[in-house]
């Protein structure tokens, strides 16, 4: 997996296409999500941001729109813990929202 880091956010960016943004659950990180994330990747662009706190999420919101900021539209999957950031990150830049999908999620 390719990881990049903007503004002290680290976050995974692979594939290209149609961009999918990918918040994992909490406890884990992008590693544990990596067959799910190749296999999105084939047809997709996949941001995963490395999640660093509920405290920072509104800063890093920032960074993720910044990522997507070229993009038309954008799918946002949320797991466990990770919806909550999902449901939230998608209020922020509705206007891109294609698709919310929540997995097994919390919030």
């Amino acid at each position: 997996m390719k990881i990049l880091e903007k503004n002290g956010l680290r976050y995974v960016d692979e594939g290209q296409g149609e961009v999918i943004i990918f918040f994992h659950g909490w406890g884990v990180s992008p590693y544990a999500c990596q067959d799910l994330i190749n296999a999105l990747a084939v047809n997709h662009r996949i941001i995963a941001p490395f999640f660093r706190s509920f405290i920072n999420f509104k800063e890093d919101e920032k960074i993720i729109k910044d990522l997507v900021k070229e993009a038309r539209e954008v799918i946002v999957i949320g797991h466990s813990a990770g919806g909550i950031s999902a449901v939230s990150f998608s209020l922020y830049i509705q206007d891109k929202i294609k698709t919310l999908i929540l997995i097994d999620s919390l919030g």
